[in-house]
């Protein structure tokens, strides 16, 4: 596991926790990408816990790349997607150069009998880990839903069929946004393939990590079928969304008596990885504005930061505070509308507590969430650089604070499917888990399924093809003008 966000982290130690709970001996490679993350792992239950520290060149790259800037002034756009993604695969790259040359590490992992692995797929360097280990049987984990690449890879759906999870299309793709989101897939592809040309040249690794990737046994998602509503179909393939749900506790009291103050309340936060301190300015100053003109409203403001923004403006009926009991407020009741980034788990969270959102998405999957949520008539959207207006933003912060038939009739009903989503989705991990692994010695893979042409290649026949037809075009006009 990895800590590069405390979303994925959630889910995959979830996970961890809950084997080790049920008897099995887990063993843990925790990778503190990020040391400002707790790695959630229950120490009294997993067998062993092995820390690799983060990479001592890793802290300067993510300063000198400025990725969390990136995050908010970047525009949804394929080629600005692929710069991103890059620059992440290269923070991921160099935590997994440092992990890999751990020949201490090594060494006492390769002491231990391992039946499988688990690891998420957003890590790369798990794959690199379990075929220097001579691990071949797998278990992939997706914090988000699982598209592009791994699909491609697996044989569950091509790039023509998918809408990106980079991308902001939902159920399907107009004609002419196939080549964009084609663009999209090619992004995705990018993160991997910075990372995975390093397995397969550096360490002289005999296979690609698509390859590799079809040892896999089982898949699971962090998705409901009534929040995504578009997905790949496969046996091995699992949704458990909600598996990382926790039981609410009690508000504290500084919490509870502002609530009695005023009519309604609005939660605001934007998830770890892109903290509003980063937010431009002119985005700032408009929720700001926007805010004050609704005086019976208190506003709950997670601001990761002590900075002139918040000194100069307390006092008003906004709370800024750099942690946020989230769950525990979503599930007071209190919360009026929740406006969000669109990470997954604070969907599923918001969606389970029967919470209006507003998405305002970043990057990531985040666009492809929020208009899955707009489709599926679960949540308002705004664009981010839709933040530099007040009177849209004002607007769409009414708009969604108001009953709307059709909005709440869809958040009462997957609220109510949520409700024994954890308990449904444990029991779908655990009996999965414990019937491919211990009643059959040899359990099928994904190595037989069909393997779908990349986004590269099809972007590169399409674009051929146009160039092809178009050279012929000038040829013609050519022989008729000349002759």
């Amino acid at each position: 596991m990895d800590r590069s966000s405390a979303d994925c982290l959630s889910f995959v130690a979830n996970i961890a926790n809950l084997l080790s709970n049920r008897g099995h001996k887990v063993v843990v490679i925790d990778s503190m990408l990020r040391n400002d993350i707790s790695n959630k792992i229950d120490l009294n239950a997993v067998e062993k816990v092995f820390e690799v520290e983060t990479a001592e060149n890793v802290p300067e790259l993510l300063k000198h790349l400025n990725i969390p800037v990136k995050f908010w002034k970047m525009k949804n756009e394929p080629d600005e997607q692929k710069e991103v993604m890059e620059n992440l695969g290269e923070v991921f790259l160099e935590q997994c150069k440092h992990s890999m040359m751990k020949k201490e590490l090594f060494a006492q992992l390769a002491e231990i009998e391992f039946d499988f692995g688990i690891h998420e797929v957003f890590d790369v360097c798990g794959i690199g880990i379990f075929e220097k280990l001579g691990i071949r049987k797998s278990v992939i984990l997706s914090s988000t839903g699982m598209r592009d690449i791994v699909n491609e890879a697996l044989g569950l759906s091509g790039p023509l069929q998918d809408s990106s999870i980079l991308s902001d299309y939902g159920r399907s793709i107009p004609f002419f946004g196939i080549r964009r989101n084609l663009k999209f897939h090619s992004a995705w592809r990018n993160f991997f393939e910075v990372q995975s040309k390093f397995l397969e040249h550096s360490l002289g690794f005999n296979k690609i990590f698509e390859s590799l990737l079809r040892y896999s046994n089982l898949m699971f998602v962090n998705t409901h079928e009534l929040a995504d509503c578009q997905r790949a179909w496969s046996r091995r393939v699992h949704e458990i969304g909600g598996i990382s749900f926790k039981t609410p506790n009690i508000l504290e009291e500084e919490y509870t008596e502002q609530f009695k103050k005023y009519a309604s309340v609005i939660l605001v936060s934007f998830g770890t990885t892109t903290p509003s301190s980063l937010m431009p300015n002119d985005y700032k100053t408009t929720l700001l504005h926007v805010f004050k003109r609704f005086p019976k409203t208190l506003v709950i403001w997670k601001y990761e930061k002590e900075d002139d923004f918040v000194e100069e403006n307390s006092g008003i009926n906004i709370i800024f505070k750099k942690y946020i009991p989230q769950i525990d407020l979503l599930e007071s009741g209190r919360i009026s509308l929740f406006i969000t980034h669109g990470g997954q788990n604070s969907l599923l969270e918001a969606f389970h507590s029967n919470t209006r959102t507003l998405i305002i998405p970043l990057f990531g999957d985040q666009h492809r969430n929020g208009q899955m949520a707009l489709e599926n008539g679960l949540s308002h959207v705004l664009k981010k650089e839709d933040l530099a207006n007040q009177e849209l933003v004002e607007e769409t912060i009414k708009q969604s604070l108001q009953s709307e038939k059709n909005l709440d009739i869809g958040l009462q009903r997957i609220s109510m499917n949520l409700r024994n989503a954890k308990q449904r989705s444990e029991t779908v991990l655990i009996s999965t888990i414990e019937s491919t692994y211990t009643e059959n010695p040899s359990p099928p893979n994904f190595e037989n399924h069909p393997k779908f042409y990349s986004s590269d290649d099809i972007l590169f026949m399409i674009d051929s093809s146009f160039l092809f037809f178009v050279s012929l075009l000038i040829f013609i006009l050519m022989r008729i003008l000349f002759l």
